[in-house]
């Protein structure tokens, strides 16, 4: 719980470092509306509730909408949920919102050994989203998300995951990539991996 606490306070701090009490130098604004949009991770709505939670009690006066976007199993492909123009149009892009935080990769390796042909795949297809949205709502303030950590320390795998293989340096690689990419595209970016790990 600690680490959704962290995951929910680094999205509130991303664009200030001091909070007026008013709320004017906080990231979200009044009338803005939120979607979530990733995998499992936001589907079970632990930090999006969090994250909801802060902002009614923090700031009860900010009228802020939120919408849960997640379908566990996701990749920036798509997934369970259909194909990601299916998602994309389906999930995010009819709700209009201002705000849309993305949490995508924990699916994308395939709970494998990174590998370049992986690799390409996840960037094209996050930078697909991006665009997407973008294109249809260029006012949106975006948050990317790295994917959080997969714990291969405390407990055996809770899937498959090939013999010497490390998953979680895939999705470090994924991380990084995703934190050059937000600095290029303007985007705001939180490292949820590093920390947690630590």
């Amino acid at each position: 719980m600690k680490l959704l606490y962290l995951a929910a306070y680094a999205m509130l701090a991303v664009s200030t470092s001091t909070w007026a009490d008013d709320g004017s130098q906080f990231f979200l604004h009044n009338g803005d509306k939120v979607v979530f949009y990733g995998d499992s991770i936001t589907e079970q709505r632990m930090y999006s509730n969090i994250i909801e939670t802060f902002v009614a009690t923090r700031y009860p006066e900010l009228n802020v909408t939120f919408v849960n976007s997640g379908w566990g199993g996701d990749t920036v492909h798509g997934g369970g949920g259909g194909t990601i123009d299916t998602r994309l149009n389906r999930d995010v892009l009819p709700y209009r919102p201002t705000v849309v935080t993305i949490m995508l990769g924990m699916n994308d390796g395939g709970y494998h050994a990174e590998t370049e042909e992986n690799d390409k795949k996840f960037f094209s297809g996050y930078t697909y989203i991006v665009d997407t949205i973008r294109k249809t709502l260029p006012q949106a303030r975006m948050v990317a998300f790295g994917p959080t950590p997969y714990d291969e320390v405390t407990r055996p795998p809770a899937f498959p995951v090939a013999a010497g293989a490390e998953y979680n340096q895939a999705l470090r690689s994924y991380g990084k990539w995703i934190a050059n990419y937000a600095d290029s595209a303007g985007i705001s970016n939180i490292d949820l991996n590093t920390p947690m790990v630590q």
